[in-house]
């Protein structure tokens, strides 16, 4: 099979770009099987040379990083964010003096985010003798070339392609999935309170309205009481799946004996038929939640939202912006396996925009990625500690174009390979796999990376709770969600 690769070797770089960044990284072109060799590869001692000519050629070598992305068909422009944000990343280290006193390289290949075409490219990173793999986009890509990786002792890190499928594959998964988005339900229902006569059914007169306490559950006396939640899926496998991850999010957390844990008064699912909607609609009112979470697609949540609302429910609905879900792909492609199908951010933005075309976004949070635009708000992080100005400044003065979606994670898979083989004091995989095991945390945009024994992100990872600004303006962050929802009601 013929790849389509772009870049080569060489070539001029592109306008914008800050020499530094094109000189650091090898796009590796030709058909499959064919490899121009980078320059820091001539005079590489083979076999039969002395073991001490092979360590010394290895300490004077740059460390090379394997990126496989989608470069080219209709996810080529993550591909190439992401490969900006590598870039940046290698050009700052290059800057700082390297790691461990050597320069890194990063060699970029197309994968077109096909399973078949990484499945054959992932060999060639390994010819080109890379030390970590710091690409992946497209789960169904990813999920091929890992044991190609692990076979030769290379660790990876994965800066995109979230997907249950990935877990415990030996990767370090840098970017939030379903068990983030859950994660981060559980994060703003637990700093939740209702307020008097602003949430839930009690001070409707609705169905499941409190009969005796109306609002109480917001006074002072009642604070301190669970925050009751309904949970809602549309019976797909994605849907159930996220609410079985929140589920065991709130087991979590009762085991751990954290505060504010939330109860689930009711669990059920809603289909798009009228009769079985109002039925369902009026079992979880009869079960009197503070809030309620839709973990099922927005075009059953729509209609969904319309007849809470209709039925006298005040209170907030979180639902899932998500855009890797789980849905059947292509024999190539593994059954089970979440493929991206757009920008995630658009994605949450899409879904509160359906809710707010229906005159139905108030009090409704969808989950969303980190992305530059929601990393700089000032709702999100007001004083900028960690300098994310300046780094989307120095994005634009490299390439040209501001930040796109997931040039975050990969600058940070950089950075997290580096520190990785900093601690180490060796590119060894092994030692360098220890070292991402073992270290609590990083420090990345999104706060802080911690690996759990799976090679998940502890926490919420990247995800974030987000709120429509309406008239497709975008989304805003929401960190309070008590706080948003007082001053959504209230004013």
């Amino acid at each position: 099979m013929t790849l389509n690769l772009a870049g080569c070797a060489g070539a001029e770089p592109r306008a914008g770009a800050s020499s530094a960044a094109a000189e650091s990284v090898t796009d590796v072109s030709g058909a499959s099987g064919s490899l121009e060799t980078p320059e820091s590869l001539e005079g590489a001692v083979v076999g039969g040379e002395a073991q001490n000519a092979e360590d010394a050629a290895e300490t004077e070598a740059p460390i090379k990083l394997g990126m496989l992305v989608p470069l080219t068909g209709s996810e080529s422009a993550f591909g190439e964010s992401m490969r900006n944000g590598a870039r940046l990343a290698v050009d700052e280290l290059n800057r700082d003096g390297g790691v461990n006193g050597r320069e890194l390289e990063l060699v970029v290949i197309d994968d077109a985010c096909d399973a078949v075409t990484a499945y054959e490219a992932a060999p060639r990173l390994v010819a080109a003798g890379i030390d970590a793999s710091v690409g992946g986009y497209c789960a169904g890509a990813v999920l091929p070339t890992l044991p190609i990786f692990g076979e030769a002792g290379i660790p990876s890190v994965v800066p995109a392609g979230a997907s249950l499928a990935l877990v415990g594959q030996g990767a370090f998964l840098m970017s939030g999935g379903p068990v983030q988005e859950a994660a981060a339900w559980l994060n703003v229902v637990r700093q939740y309170r209702p307020a008097a006569g602003a949430s839930g059914t009690g001070a409707t007169g609705g169905p499941g309205a409190r009969t005796g306490t109306g609002s109480a559950r917001g006074t002072a006396a009642a604070i301190s009481a669970p925050v009751a939640v309904a949970l809602l899926d549309d019976r797909t496998a994605s849907a159930r799946e996220l609410a079985e991850l929140f589920q065991g999010q709130i087991e979590w957390a009762e085991r751990g004996s954290h505060p504010a844990i939330p109860t689930i008064v009711h669990s059920g699912s809603v289909t798009s038929q009228g009769g079985d909607r109002d039925e369902a609609i009026l079992a979880t009112l009869e079960s009197n939640p503070d809030l309620i979470v839709w973990t099922g697609n927005p075009l059953g949540g729509v209609p969904l939202v319309d007849g809470l609302r209709a039925a006298g429910f005040r209170g907030p609905i979180l639902v899932s912006g998500t855009a890797d879900r789980v849905a059947p792909l292509s024999a190539s492609e593994g059954p089970g396996v979440i493929s991206p199908r757009t920008d995630a951010e658009q994605v949450a933005a899409s879904s509160l925009d359906s809710y707010a075309a229906a005159g139905l976004a108030e009090l409704v949070y969808a989950t969303s990625p980190l992305t530059p635009e929601l990393l700089t708000s000032e709702v999100l992080t007001p004083e900028l500690p960690t300098g994310e100005a300046e780094w989307i400044a120095a994005y634009t003065s490299a390439f040209g174009i501001v930040p796109g979606q997931y040039s975050l994670e990969a600058y940070d898979a950089v950075r997290v390979v580096a520190e990785a083989m900093t601690v180490a004091g060796s590119t060894r995989g092994d030692l360098v796999t220890t070292a991402l095991q073992s270290r609590e945390r990083f420090a990345v945009f999104s706060g802080t990376a911690d690996f759990d024994h799976e090679g998940m992100l502890r926490g919420t990872g990247t995800v974030r709770m987000v709120a429509s600004l309406g008239d497709g303006a975008g989304v805003v962050p929401v960190t309070d969600l008590r706080r948003w929802t007082d001053s959504r009601v209230t004013g």
